[in-house]
């Protein structure tokens, strides 16, 4: 037995008939002439080897095949209609699915006033997030596994774009007990003496060559994978930290903050992306990026500031 062929047409105009029950205002409905109307359906029924309608001079009813034939066809075009919808808007970057990956310092940044206006104008998109440290957001995004991370700079991979969304300038967190906690700000020659602890990576290499110009090495205690637990240990008194201003956000019991001055130190915030990444959704997320960053502005940052990266 060869396959059954039916086009869409058929289906609408059966559709447009089973809902009026009148062949007139379904061919009205259709803008098509009433006895097109009439021979598609009667053309469909030939197809199917089944009569779909009861006609009669004063009306038009359906069998127990049409019903069938109505309730099934009438799901499949909705189906069909949500398909067409789904794909328009993601091809308008409206839905589809964003991964974001971002380091602990990108909590205490824009980052989430990002996330926030990104569910705002894409109501309908899925969003994916993943903490990891700078580096493993880094390897992320040269390998592609994800769209778009968070992470301190400078971003260096010739491979990724960034964009600069916030810089904050530097904040010494100490124990409450700390000698320099009366102090209302501190410099670096202040803390010559001290223990610190640090997340590692080239904000602390930044730090110590800054150290190093101000007369001393600083003194590494413990290094650590995150703001958190860095706060955790200055609260237990193991050292203190240099950290972005953004710190105070999540500040515990314990330790106090008190800004750093006098020094060129600044802790850049970016976000980067694949060059080769231009699904419409990561398009349209950097795009929201830029205009967050120029509304943003780059202060507390100036020239000539030594970029701290990840330091703490």
């Amino acid at each position: 037995m060869p396959p059954v062929v039916i086009e869409i047409r058929h289906v609408r105009a059966f559709l447009a008939v089973a809902s009026e029950l009148h062949f007139g205002r379904a061919a009205n409905q259709l803008n098509i002439a009433q006895p097109a109307l009439s021979r598609t359906i009667q053309n469909l029924e030939a197809i199917l080897g089944v009569q779909l309608l009861e006609r009669s001079t004063r009306s038009v009813q359906l069998t127990p095949a049409g019903q069938l034939f109505r309730d099934q066809f009438g799901k499949l075009m909705r189906q069909m209609k949500d398909a067409v919808q789904a794909t328009q808007r993601m091809g308008r970057g409206e839905t589809g699915l964003l991964s974001v990956a971002y380091a602990d310092a990108a909590l205490c940044g824009p980052m989430p006033e990002i996330i926030r206006r990104f569910r705002r104008d894409n109501p309908n998109a899925k969003l994916e997030l993943t903490q990891g440290s700078p580096e493993t957001v880094l390897q992320l995004l040269a390998d592609r596994r994800i769209d778009c991370g968070f992470l301190p700079g400078p971003v260096r991979d010739v491979r990724l774009d960034a964009r600069c969304i916030h810089s904050d300038l530097p904040v010494v967190v100490m124990p409450v007990s700390h000698r320099l906690s009366l102090k209302t700000k501190l410099t670096l020659a202040d803390l010559a003496r001290e223990r610190f602890v640090t997340c590692g990576g080239e904000g602390w290499e930044n730090l110590q060559r800054l150290c190093l110009k101000a007369g001393f090495l600083p003194q590494l205690h413990q290094e650590v994978p995150h703001q958190d637990a860095l706060l955790a240990f200055v609260a237990a008194e193991a050292g203190i930290g240099v950290c972005p201003a953004g710190v105070q956000m999540s500040a515990r019991s314990g330790v106090v903050i008190r800004p750093l001055v006098e020094t060129p130190l600044s802790f850049d915030l970016h976000c980067a992306w694949h060059r080769e990444n231009t699904s419409r959704i990561v398009v349209d997320f950097a795009a929201l990026v830029a205009r967050f960053a120029a509304g943003q502005g780059s202060e507390p940052a100036a020239m000539g500031r030594v970029h701290a990266g990840t330091a703490s």
